[in-house]
């Protein structure tokens, strides 16, 4: 399905629920959306305002949590506010935590064109106990094509965000200006620029990971950054 940001919006003192799964396109035709504050995670199940609360299971954290076959476009997150998330009951769930401004989870072919994102990923309400991977990205928090040749493209792009976390595990803490992670798949950036401020507080001897545009990049296909 195709969707229009036909205004800008601010959500100064609303609750805002994130998208759990997009595989559409987003067209924001240079509109906003400004004071995004998401700490608990859960999202609607449905429209309306009789719509079930559910819990997020994705592993992604983010404006959208999960995207497959997604295209977004031409839009800002204004000052943005991303918390925690805790860790889950699940194994799985509590080592991998992708938070990003736009996209937590990029599973498959995903592309995001001309967007930007201002903000803060503050985790610091949580400490984090697992031996885990918690990758963090301004625009998208890791990207995961394992087995295809399903590209993740972003290009004219920016970000500035600060990420803050608490551990105490001994490893893998991840912020990218732009994205965290690139697990086994093919990545293009063009044209992007970011400005990334990292807050870790660790008790142990964290392996802490930044970079400018991308944290880690693991098992990869093909890398394109220019």
């Amino acid at each position: 399905k195709y969707f229009l940001l036909v205004n800008s919006f601010d959500f100064g003192g609303e609750i805002f629920y994130h998208l759990r799964y997009f595989n559409g396109t987003f067209y924001g035709v240079g509109k906003s959306l400004k004071n995004v504050t998401i700490s608990d995670w859960d999202y609607l199940d449905g429209a309306g305002d009789s719509a079930p609360i559910q819990r997020n299971t994705l592993y992604g954290y983010g404006l959208i949590c999960r995207a497959s076959g997604a295209t977004v476009t031409d839009f800002i997150v204004e000052n943005f506010n991303y918390a925690g998330p805790e860790e889950g009951n699940d194994a799985y769930v509590a080592r991998n935590l992708f938070m990003g401004g736009i996209i937590g989870y990029s599973v498959g072919a995903n592309t995001i064109l001309n967007c930007h994102t201002v903000g803060i990923m503050d985790s610091s309400n949580v400490t984090y106990t697992v031996n885990s991977y918690k990758p963090r990205g301004g625009i998208v928090g890791s990207h995961y094509a394992s087995g295809n040749t399903n590209p993740l493209i972003i290009y004219r792009c920016s970000s500035q965000y600060e990420s803050v976390a608490r551990y105490t595990v001994a490893r893998n803490s991840m912020s990218g200006g732009i994205i965290g992670e690139c697990y086994a798949s093919y990545l293009y950036i063009y044209d992007c620029v970011a400005k990334l401020k990292d807050t870790d507080i660790c008790t142990l001897n964290t392996n802490i990971t930044c970079g400018g545009i991308m944290a880690l990049a693991e098992a990869s296909k093909k890398i394109v950054i220019e």
